[in-house]
């Protein structure tokens, strides 16, 4: 039944928005990919649940290796080259609108700080 058609999805950061107005001391962590999610679009969602959770929200930042057809896509886009610098890319757009600055931690995480 959990796989049924007849069920929503619901995005991600919709359920974590719910979850924020009614809690107050747990972090918020949605998993997001950056390949097949437009920059400003990601960037607004997540940075309107850091604002709606007052800063409790995070974001699990990932590339996905296949899935195109999944989004009308002819072919997969190159994962070392286009999909990474459309990741940084993201990123940027959320530190931008949340008025944070990225920072690079271990090569492979983004944090964003608020300095």
């Amino acid at each position: 039944m959990a796989n049924s058609p007849g069920l929503p999805r619901w995005d991600t950061f919709t359920l974590l928005a719910a979850l924020a107005v009614t809690s107050r001391h747990i972090g918020l962590i949605g998993t997001a990919s950056t390949t097949f999610n437009e920059p400003y679009n990601l960037a607004r969602r997540i940075v309107s649940l850091d604002r709606l959770s007052g800063g409790r929200a995070g974001w699990n930042v990932v590339t996905a290796t296949g899935g195109g057809e999944n989004f009308n896509l002819p072919c997969h886009v190159d994962h070392a080259g286009i999909s990474l610098s459309v990741c940084f890319l993201c990123v940027s757009c959320v530190g931008i609108l949340g008025n944070k600055k990225p920072a690079l931690w271990g090569g492979f995480c983004c944090v964003l700080s608020r300095t």
